[in-house]
């Protein structure tokens, strides 16, 4: 809401960073910004200069900024991907190239919601952003004239060190108005920061410093895939400040940057000299050298870690012993490439496939169905079985093996989902692999995911399991069954495999794991470990699915079913929007598999909807309202929650029209189904109850009801439970209303309160109509009077249609109209009338 307040912040805390981190002695070979971070960039550099940072600062003050009623949106896929969306749409342009994964494009609202709906429809992971600006788009261009006025009066300079433009990808212009021409064209034109950080790799850029907040060290990572760099911030979440700044210091220690630790409390008599291979380390590792019979003689070398690090900070000393832990591993898998006394040198290969899906083909998938329907349900479309990411990583693994069969596979690094596979009709997964010739297969399903398996002539020796307590330890709330007979997962029997929930904490929860004979279970139940935390820890958002995983260490082969395992899922990072843990399984007393950054995307969901998605056949969204009608307020912004309700409250052909109104009609046509359907179960629970019907209230599911429209448009219901159901439905805004009656027609209506023209009342009203109406709320009661003739036309089944005095309202008494010979109550709801007939 306040884009000006927002600027300054991320301007002010960038500006602290710089200075931070250049008082350490990290000091820039070349700069680059995102977005506002350019003008960040501007003054590092220098083209800004400190004297004048205040004047630039003080343009962005609250009320100063106008911008466009334009929307963003961030899709996780490639610029290209994003471009083919908005292909034939207006007053919409890709805004930002962020990486590969993730894009975020600008727009009218309505174009916006055409390409989300194109994009969501492909399995693409979007939601539309809450805030509105236009920077970086043309249609920004109408409002530059106040950031022109501002860039001419400042004293802008040649900059000291190169920084390259987001905006062209090439290093900064030397002259004034040529930087101010530019400075400019960064509001009008998209951030490209993909390229530019291509192109700074390119060039022999390697470490990668994000010095402020966001996201860019994910973007980097992104975009170099693969490729050998590091990326990190000086802005961590969840350290204090000055541990931010050993955290970096420490990592840019280890590629070689000269840091001055007296800034961090280091002093310089216990300054720790630069590692290199053969130095002993730290207690409890074990001392290697490539070659010990030929390790150089130097005095450098013989001063141990251990000893230098002796009185050091805590901190710095637990950060030393993480780099250390790596070096070990690196110093080790060293050793053994040159002491290994047979090595088979392979050529690089590559190869493409297609795996054939279908439900047939892979039966277990029949337990991996997202949608709960009535039993013996047949339609396979309804219950949306997909296959797990689990089952993609054992594919992924298998296709590896295959293409390069004198290794076995020991990892995995960078697994990305990019949409569910669906098994729902018979499809084929295409398949890609390509070996480096060395150690590593990147596979890649085309259009779902992608990762990179990790080779080797032989599994390592699993680690021991250590166990250490979780924070503020718990039992957990329920035992290990009630999470398939509660419903808390959705899996069926052969993904059913969490046999004990141990423990729970604040960090974490640990259980126990039995393999499954289902491609992918035991990790799939490593996962619904891990979902369950999040679960029951949180009261909002509490579904969450697999979208990605940084990385996972194989010390054995895949296990045969029936072996149990240990497993303790430790959280790493939460937000409203993803949860990041690391987890162990092991076997006894002996590591199988370490899996490290497994992301879960978390969905909107609040009690009333996380009850539907358990137990939809007993919980209904809408609400039954005392007067007898059914109300649904659309409180579900994001694409992927509309997808869910979408699929749990309609069946296949309802799915099909629902696609067909067009994606300004979609959400107010799903609402009033919503509202109907509900209201139909909550009439016949109702009847239930009353002894109305031959038994006690019965499971009824969404699907089971349909609803589909006569000639004239009429909502018509289908429903095994009662042969007679009546309904009408109405909806405004994010507003819907439903009544159902069994035996008799009923009416609906609801309007939003607004100022209407004299004409609009001429043709409506007649005088003694009007003269009903309260003259202190004018404008409520006109659309009060409209809503209780839509209302009783309804009843009438036959709409307004044609002339709107033929209904006539002959008397009121308080809010109850009488139309014709047909009672119609109403009544205000925030700026909305309902109607609705009574009997």
């Amino acid at each position: 809401r306040d884009l000006e307040e927002t600027g300054m912040g991320i301007v002010e805390v960038n500006r602290l960073l710089d200075r931070a981190v250049r008082s350490l002695g990290i000091v820039p070979d070349v700069i680059a910004g995102h977005s506002i971070g350019e003008w960040s960039g501007m003054v590092s550099s220098g083209i800004l200069p400190e004297a004048e940072l205040d004047t630039f600062v003080s343009s962005l003050k609250k009320g100063t900024l106008s911008v466009p009623g334009v929307v963003f949106a961030a899709a996780g896929c490639s610029a290209e991907r994003a471009r083919e969306a908005m292909e034939g749409l207006e007053q919409i342009e890709l805004s930002h190239d962020n990486c590969p994964h993730q894009v975020i494009f600008c727009g009218i609202e309505e174009s916006v919601d055409i390409v989300l709906l194109r994009l969501r429809d492909d399995g693409v992971l979007c939601e539309k952003l809450p805030f509105q600006s236009g920077f970086h788009s043309s249609l920004f261009a109408d409002y530059l004239a106040p950031h022109r006025k501002n860039f001419d009066g400042l004293a802008l300079q040649k900059s000291d060190t190169t920084l390259f433009s987001a905006t062209t990808c090439e290093p900064y212009p030397t002259t004034v108005d040529e930087i101010r021409q530019l400075s400019l064209d960064h509001l009008v034109r998209p951030v490209r920061f993909r390229e530019v950080i291509e192109r700074l790799h390119d060039d022999g850029v390697r470490v990668f410093v994000q010095v402020g907040t966001g996201t860019l060290v994910s973007f980097v990572e992104d975009t170099l895939r693969g490729r050998p760099h590091l990326a990190i911030s000086a802005n961590a979440k969840d350290r204090s400040g000055i541990e931010q700044l050993k955290r970096l210091a420490a990592a840019l220690f280890v590629e070689g940057g000269e840091i001055r630790w007296e800034k961090l409390g280091v002093s310089s008599k216990r300054r720790t000299e630069r590692l290199a291979l053969g130095v002993p380390l730290v207690k409890s590792f074990t001392p290697l050298a490539i070659i010990p019979e030929e390790r150089p003689t130097s005095p450098e070398l013989d001063t141990s870690v251990e000893e230098v690090l002796r009185g050091a900070p805590p901190e710095v000393a637990r950060e030393f012993e993480n780099v250390l832990r790596g070096v070990v591993d690196a110093q080790r898998s060293v050793v053994e490439a040159l002491t290994r006394k047979s090595s088979q040198t392979l050529a690089p290969r590559e190869s493409a496939f297609d795996i054939p899906l279908s439900v047939d083909a892979f039966p277990e998938l029949l337990d991996h169905c997202f949608f709960r329907q009535p039993e013996g349900w047949m339609n396979v479309t309804d219950r949306h079985p997909i296959v797990p990411m689990t089952a993609s990583i054992d594919w992924m693994i298998d296709a590896a093996e295959k293409l390069v069969p004198e290794r076995v596979a020991v990892g995995l690094e960078n697994m990305q989902a990019l949409r569910w596979i669906v098994a729902s009709v018979p499809t084929h997964i295409h398949v890609t692999t390509s070996f480096d010739g060395k150690d590593r297969v990147h596979v890649a399903f085309e259009g779902f995911c992608d990762a990179t398996i990790v080779l080797a002539e032989k599994y390592g020796d699993p680690p021991s399991l250590t166990k250490s307590a979780l924070l503020n330890s718990t039992r957990p709330p329920i035992e290990a069954r009630a999470l398939y007979t509660d419903r808390w997962m959705f899996h069926g029997p052969q993904y059913q495999g969490v046999v004990t929930l141990d423990a729970i904490g604040d960090d974490g929860i640990t259980g126990t794991l039995e393999a499954k004979k289902a491609t992918g279970a035991l990790l799939d139940n490593a996962g619904q470990l891990f979902g369950f935390w999040v679960m029951a820890k949180n009261d909002v958002n509490r579904m969450a699915l697999p979208v990605h995983i940084d990385k996972i260490e194989f010390f054995g082969p895949r296990p045969k079913a029936g072996a149990r395992f240990f497993c303790d899922a430790r959280i790493q990072k939460q937000d409203e929007r993803s949860v990041i843990a690391d987890l162990t399984l092991a076997q006894g007393d002996r590591v199988w598999a370490k899996i490290e950054g497994w992301e879960d995307r978390r969905f909107d969901t609040d009690a009333r909807l996380w009850d539907v998605m358990l137990h939809p056949e007993d919980h209904a969204l809408a609400v039954t309202t005392p007067e007898g009608f059914t109300i649904f307020e659309d409180i579900y912004r994001a694409a992927s929650t509309r997808d869910q309700l979408a699929r749990r409250y309609l069946g296949e052909s309802e799915r099909a029209q629902y696609e067909s109104q067009g994606p300004r009609g979609q959400r107010a046509w799903l609402n009033g189904r919503i509202a109907v359907k509900d209201a139909i179960r909550n009439l016949l629970w109702r009847r239930a109850a009353a002894g109305a019907a031959a038994s006690a209230k019965k499971p009824i599911f969404p699907v089971e009801i349909e609803i589909s429209n006569d000639a004239s448009g009429e909502p018509i219901a289908s429903c095994a439970f009662e042969r007679d159901v009546r309904v009408s439905i109405a909806h405004k805004d994010d507003m819907a209303i439903a009544m159902a009656t069994v035996g008799k027609r009923v009416g609906v209506d609801i309007e939003k309160i607004a100022p209407r023209p004299a004409s609009f009342e001429e043709i409506s009203f007649t005088i003694e109509e009007l003269r009903l109406i309260d003259s202190n709320a004018h404008d409520e009661w006109i659309t009060r009077l409209w809503s209780a003739k839509e209302a009783a036309a309804k009843a009438r089944g036959t709409g307004l249609v044609g002339n709107p005095r033929r209904f006539v309202i002959r008397d009121r008494s308080g809010e109850r109209l009488l139309v014709d010979d047909i009672l119609v109550e109403t009544r205000r709801r925030g700026d909305f009338i309902v109607s609705w007939t009574v009997s």
